[in-house]
């Protein structure tokens, strides 16, 4: 598997949290968890209508506390919108 494939993968994970981003798991503080398919990767994620707010995208076998040090009060975060994705730094 390549990069590129990886890219497809992730933008597919984005699309789906874009369709129905209720429908996964809320972890704690409105902070929610979707799995990428056949990579072992999750995109930790926000809700902030009318935008999605991605944290953190990591390797299954990382600390899952990662999202929590990248969402901070002080952290930025990816906003992702239907294929526009504008990177957000901390106000």
């Amino acid at each position: 598997m390549t990069g590129l494939e990886f890219l497809d993968v992730l933008r597919a994970t984005y699309d789906r949290i874009l369709a129905a981003p209720l429908a996964y798991p809320e972890l704690r503080s409105g902070v929610r968890r979707a799995l990428t398919r056949r990579f072992p990767y999750a995109v930790y994620f926000a809700v902030d209508a009318p935008v999605i707010v991605v944290l953190a995208v990591l390797h299954a076998s990382r600390d899952p506390a990662e999202w929590q040090r990248r969402s901070g009060r002080g952290g930025g975060g990816i906003a992702y919108a239907g294929g526009a994705v504008e990177a957000r730094r901390a106000r």
